[in-house]
């Protein structure tokens, strides 16, 4: 996964077109834990160890009850999973058509959780029915799933830091609308 949206914002560039015409997209693959399985899972025996108390935290927020008490008062997120559509959305005045609001009953499944030090990695699959308005792209009612990353920092049991990084490319191919324009 490479950020290939943002490389072909960059050069001004569209996706060439097949000589066959058709857009390949990412399958829809259901890969991945619910958050709940995760939790369950971890919490089956107690964590002991700071990087085993920091996965907790971080595999919450993808559960059905996600704490509010895990994130420190100046949490700050350092980049969107859809950095790319979501400044597509600000410059279009469409910023509030999150994934969460575009895609209602969004269930992400956890791939892959690590841990060390303060760092807490986790891979997941933002998945859902397209429904809603997705930063100005009307609805398709495609069902669609985003390979997703973060990396999270957790200081004293605190959640105060995040990143994350999507396949925008790959979301965009699902749902036909690859050639957005940033202008």
């Amino acid at each position: 996964m490479a950020d290939e949206a943002g490389l072909l914002k960059q050069i001004g560039a569209q996706l060439p077109p097949r000589m066959d015409g058709r857009l390949i997209a990412p399958p829809v693959t259901d890969a991945g834990e619910d958050g709940d399985v995760v939790l369950q899972r971890l919490m089956a025996k107690p964590p002991v160890s700071k990087e085993d108390r920091n996965k907790v935290i971080i595999a919450r927020s993808k559960s059905s009850t996600p704490a509010r008490g895990d994130r420190a008062p100046d949490h700050q997120q350092r980049r969107l999973g859809l950095q790319h559509m979501r400044d597509y959305g600000q410059v279009h005045g469409n910023a509030e058509f999150t994934p969460t609001r575009a895609f209602p009953g969004r269930n992400d499944r956890i791939t892959g959780l690590l841990a060390e030090g303060d760092k807490v990695w986790m891979q997941f699959n933002l998945r859902g029915t397209h429904q809603a308005s997705f930063y100005g792209l009307p609805p398709t009612g495609r069902r669609v799933e985003m390979p997703e990353i973060g990396i999270m920092r957790v200081v004293d049991g605190k959640w105060v830091e995040s990143w994350y990084f999507g396949d925008e490319l790959g979301m965009l191919l699902q749902l036909g609308a690859v050639n957005m324009r940033q202008g």
